[in-house]
């Protein structure tokens, strides 16, 4: 075997003016009650996308978004992962993510109707004893 080494032979990508630098990855998680369908329609419709996800400009270095999603009992889970040639900080990364991850939870998870919670009467006065004990 001769000295020659992976990078001679696997040579990587090369971006215009020279070889690409290093991803820097960040990695963000939510939860949902939206079932994977929904979710996955969420992520890959068009029209749905452009409410929550963010437009980058021409001159902007190339940023890689991996979803991934998993059932839960209660909804989904979503993992997203983030790598970019230009690497920003965690601090700048959680600046334009944060943001993207809970308007995407906001449209999926619409705020609960106002109903009445169990605590106090939907309508007038309560008379006698009350209890939060759960009714068996």
């Amino acid at each position: 075997m001769d000295d020659t080494s992976w990078e001679q032979m696997m040579p990587g990508p090369k971006a215009p003016g020279g070889p690409i630098g290093p991803l820097t990855s960040h990695q963000f998680a939510l939860s949902t009650v939206a079932a994977p369908a929904a979710v996955w329609a969420a992520l890959t419709d068009g029209n749905l996308t452009r409410r929550y996800l963010l437009r980058s400009g021409p001159d902007d270095p190339p940023t890689f978004l991996t979803w991934q999603l998993r059932a839960t009992p209660g909804g989904t889970t979503v993992r997203l992962q983030i790598d970019e040639i230009e690497g920003s900080t965690d601090e700048d990364a959680e600046d334009t993510w944060l943001p993207v991850l809970a308007a995407l939870r906001a449209m999926l998870d619409p705020a609960p109707s106002q109903a009445p919670s169990q605590a106090e009467p939907a309508t007038g006065e309560q008379s006698g004893p009350t209890s939060t004990a759960p009714i068996v």
